[in-house]
């Protein structure tokens, strides 16, 4: 049988730094798949090699009016580096909250599972 066959599961993947300087440990948006890059320094410049983590738990900037339980659908707001459970214009459903989150709390945890292909909502 001819095709394309399954090679596994794909988490991360390594990438040269596009048109701008990407920071370590930040998550950001390519394409339409949401991730966390990390670097060997504190910033890949243009042309460098990063790692792109599309899936995975990644403690992450969150607004801090949410309140989130467990498996709540959780959105990445690219404008304001930050994830939300609040769906609105231009937000990335990436996401799924690993645990937890109060008012008043910046972080959270999140598992980024871009199992909506991250598409805008």
């Amino acid at each position: 049988m001819a095709g394309k066959k399954f090679r596994g599961m794909s988490k991360s993947l390594s990438f040269t730094a596009p048109g701008s300087p990407i920071a370590n440990d930040n998550e950001t948006v390519i394409g339409i798949t949401v991730g966390v890059v990390q670097t060997e320094k504190a910033t890949a410049a243009v042309g460098e090699l990063a790692t792109f983590h599309k899936r995975g738990l990644f403690e992450g900037t969150a607004l801090s009016t949410d309140v989130w339980a467990f498996g709540d659908q959780l959105y990445w707001d690219q404008g304001n580096t930050r994830w939300t459970d609040q769906q609105a214009a231009g937000l990335y459903a990436a996401g799924k909250a690993a645990a937890p989150k109060a008012n008043g709390e910046t972080t959270a945890l999140v598992d980024i599972d871009n199992a909506h292909t991250a598409v805008e909502v």
